[in-house]
This record gives C-alpha cells, sequence and structure tokens, in this order.
C-alpha cells in the first residue's frame, strides 16, 4: 500500500490513550510492548537502544480522527487515507482506537530543534521549554557521537526547519492537552527508511 507521499509502507496499530488522549499527524509513535499497540513518544523519558528500536512509525492521520474534508487538506491533498472502521476488535479488523502509521515512505516530521537538510534524525528527547511533554512526538537530529541515536535513526531530512525566536517559544506552538498547535508549526520532509 502507498505511503504519504511515494511508495511504502502504511498500516494501523491500536493507539494507547492511557496516557495520551490524542496524537497528530507527522509526530513519532512507539511501540507499547503490547501487540499492535503504539503510544506518543515521550520525550523526557532518556533514550536508550531499546527505546530506539521500539520506533513504531510516524502517524497519518490525527487521532482522535477529523473529518476527512479536514483531513485532506493541503499538503495533504489525495485520497490514499485511512479511517476507523466502526464496531470492536475481531481478529485483525480495526476498530475506533487504531491510527494509521507510516514506514519506509517520505513524508512529513514535527522538529523539536533546528534541522539541517541532510541531518539523520530520531525520535525527541529535548525536554525543555515550557515543559518536559511538550516535544512529545517531534524528532531531532542525531549527534554522531551517542550510540543510542545513532541506532535510533530512522530517516533523513530532506529539508530544513529553524527554530523561531527562542526555543522557548518554539515549545511553546504545541498544547499536549488538546492535541492543537496554538501557533504555526513547521514541519520538514524526511526520507524514511524504517
Amino acid at each position: 500500500m502507498s505511503g504519504n507521499i511515494g511508495e511504502g509502507i502504511q498500516y494501523e496499530l491500536i493507539f494507547d490513550t492511557s496516557t495520551f488522549t490524542t496524537h497528530r499527524r507527522n509526530h513519532v509513535l512507539g511501540y507499547t510492548g503490547v501487540d499492535h499497540t503504539c503510544e506518543t513518544i515521550d520525550s523526557s523519558a532518556t533514550l536508550t537502544y531499546a527505546l530506539g528500536l521500539a520506533f513504531a512509525g510516524v502517524a497519518f492521520v490525527d487521532f482522535p480522527y477529523v473529518e476527512m474534508s479536514a483531513a485532506l487538506a493541503d499538503p495533504y491533498d489525495g485520497t490514499n487515507m485511512s479511517i476507523p472502521y466502526p464496531g470492536g476488535e475481531t481478529g485483525m479488523v480495526s476498530t475506533d482506537d487504531m491510527i494509521t502509521v507510516l514506514h519506509r515512505c517520505r513524508t512529513f516530521v514535527i522538529p523539536a530543534e533546528t534541522v539541517a537538510a541532510g541531518n539523520a534524525l530520531f525520535r525527541s528527547e529535548v525536554a525543555d521549554g515550557a515543559g518536559s511533554d511538550i516535544h512529545d512526538g517531534m524528532v531531532e537530529v542525531v549527534d554522531t557521537g551517542e550510540v543510542d541515536e545513532i541506532a535510533s535513526a530512522f530517516g533523513i531530512a530532506e529539508t530544513g526547519f529553524t527554530v523561531p525566536g527562542t526555543h522557548a517559544d518554539h515549545a511553546g506552538t504545541w498544547n499536549q492537552d488538546d492535541g492543537q498547535y496554538t501557533g504555526l508549526h513547521e514541519a520538514v520532509w524526511v526520507s524514511m527508511w524504517r
């Protein structure tokens, strides 16, 4: 099945709402250790090799799901969208708490820090700004001297992003309580190999 832009892998995982009730597209997801279950990556957690391997993909759609007209707004104009089937879980049938995840394709991600084109990216562990949860689900640049970060890299940035103003200004645009942005937050293109 096609990914967001270009050929890739797209599938659904059950989203764990016990710690996060919302998740927005272009944010990084990680496996919980429970079959078919994922959650928003917690940026305040210290990165380890195991946490890096728990990378589940990048969200393709919002959770809870937005209306199709909103989901297809630029730059997501197209028909390759996935919405949940109604009803409970029956074998491998989708449930209302599943989220569409992308692998091995070209897609957008939200950077937690300044990113240059060509930088390798991994899930964010930047926990400064207004609070440790501000960068949950975002990405940052791999430090080539950090083995855990290198092992956790999942893609290469095709475009760059410069954090505007202070880092606190940048951090404050994301509201984890309702899963919305209080201001415009740029995304960067990334080619994912995971």
